[in-house]
């Protein structure tokens, strides 16, 4: 989806953001890959232990930080915002009698996102 993606490159720019210096200031301290990256990223929302999962998730593990591609990084940011920035489909106008049809066809499409039934004439004040 267009905000998924557009979501997956700006993490891909904040990742990029001084890494060639980044990566080889971690490569030379020996710093530990999952602090280093938590702290080059804390801006986000993400913990040490979530870099430390998505890491051993990855075949990265056991490749030098300095050899990582941009599609290496992309992978990174991609399940870094999958894992922070959940996305939710508000499926508007559930109040029609198709709805109920639509709904199931979008959550048979998209099994990944939680549909939210929706209906802004459903709403009663006080």
């Amino acid at each position: 989806m267009f905000l998924e993606e557009e979501l997956d490159f700006w993490i891909l720019r904040l990742l990029q953001k001084g890494w060639e210096k980044f990566s080889r200031t971690v490569q030379q301290t020996n710093d530990k890959l999952n602090k280093a990256i938590f702290r080059h990223i804390a801006g986000l929302g993400v913990t040490e232990e979530l870099v430390d999962e998505i890491l051993n998730k990855s075949d990265l593990i056991n490749k030098k930080i300095t050899e990582w591609t941009e599609q290496d990084l992309m992978k990174i940011g991609r399940e870094i915002r999958r894992k922070t920035k959940p996305m939710i489909i508000a499926a508007n106008k559930c109040d029609f009698l198709e709805s109920f049809e639509n709904i199931k066809k979008m959550k048979e499409k998209y099994p990944n996102y939680i549909v939210i039934p929706c209906s802004g004439d459903s709403w009663q004040s006080g």
